[in-house]
């Protein structure tokens, strides 16, 4: 299952429940959890946003993280799983196709600067304080910004813009490109910005390495793991440093050779067959369920039944969104008489 951070319930129960008709084993995407995320960021989230995740991975007979960092983390949220069920990690491939036939092109570098972020709930990926590592190092360049979800807020628009015109440095604001306009950049700039507090993963890193352009990046766990030495790290949330080292790196006409640890991780081949073994792995396994469907009724009975003396974590928001007003004051006045 591929979950996302949004409300709807009823879309995890019916995967849930498809699972258990079909007598399939389920297995829950970990892009992040929680207590990663809030760990990193300077702007936390509140945990009942993973609620239907939750909720998922009791059902479930393996949870897969995109790193090892992540599964660390995972293994500390997801407490309520099947006995059976384990928690593994896989570092997903590039789109290595289409990478190998733009670098088999060898295109010329380019006085591009080439920046990863966005501006919509964006606290974490640092489009904050753009404007604190524009400076007279980029004097000439032109500074790229790759844009994926979301627009560009106008008074930010304007104040990145006024700001490297002092610096003679050229804007270009890029939205939702195809891989292939994307790894173009990627070979012609001379440097890929990074300034993101948290990562589940982080591709654009490991494709820069890929393309042998240098890329800097706040010194995260998770891309020491994937790109290990050949990144450009800084302290996390220093943007003096961040600043200082674009003018290093610049200066330094630094190139970056793809490690062959780094090779692997890119290979969509490798990945495929990591896959397969994980596959393999859990077809062997007996179901970890039992096979009664879950339902909204399901829950209120998890609830009720608990026996704990209070709301199992997790399942508070749920229940109040399933039920009827009426029948959710009756339910909460009952707790807190039991208390």
């Amino acid at each position: 299952l591929i979950p996302s951070i949004n409300q709807n319930e009823i879309f995890y129960m019916k995967a849930v429940n498809f699972a258990k008709v079909n007598s399939a084993h389920l297995i829950l995407m970990n892009f992040e959890s929680p207590n990663w995320f809030n760990e990193y960021s300077p702007s936390k989230r509140d945990e009942n946003e993973w609620n239907h995740w939750m909720l998922t991975s009791r059902h479930c007979s393996a949870i897969l993280s995109n790193a090892s960092e992540g599964t660390k983390y995972a293994k500390q949220f997801y407490t309520e799983t099947p006995s059976d069920c384990f928690f593994e990690d896989i570092n997903p491939a590039i789109n290595q196709m289409v990478a190998d036939t733009i670098l088999e092109k060898k295109y010329k570098k380019q006085k591009r600067i080439l920046m990863f972020t966005r501006f919509a709930m964006a606290e974490h990926k640092g489009a904050s304080n753009i404007c604190d590592i524009i400076s007279d190092a980029m004097n000439g360049y032109t500074l790229v910004f790759m844009i994926g979800l979301g627009s560009v807020p106008n008074d930010i628009k304007e104040e990145i813009t006024n700001k490297a015109a002092l610096h003679n440095v050229t804007i270009h604001f890029r939205h939702t490109l195809s891989d292939r306009q994307k790894f173009k950049e990627l070979a012609i700039s001379e440097l890929i910005l990074f300034p993101s507090f948290f990562e589940g993963y982080g591709y654009p890193p490991v494709e820069a390495v890929y393309c042998g352009t240098p890329c800097i990046a706040f010194d995260l766990p998770v891309l020491r793991e994937t790109c290990e030495d050949n990144l450009h790290y800084v302290p996390i949330g220093d943007w003096a440093a961040f600043r200082d080292k674009i003018k290093y790196v610049l200066n330094s006409s630094a190139s970056t050779k793809c490690p062959e640890h780094l090779l692997n991780i890119a290979s969509f081949k490798n990945y495929s067959q990591k896959l397969n073994n994980l596959i393999a792995k859990i077809d062997s396994m007996d179901l970890p369920y039992e096979a009664e469907l879950i339902s909204p009724n399901y829950e209120r009975n998890a609830v009720a039944c608990s026996g704990t003396g209070h709301f199992p974590k997790g399942l508070t928001s749920v229940v109040k969104r399933l039920l009827p007003k009426s029948v959710y004051k009756r339910l909460e006045n009952a707790y807190h008489r039991s208390k």
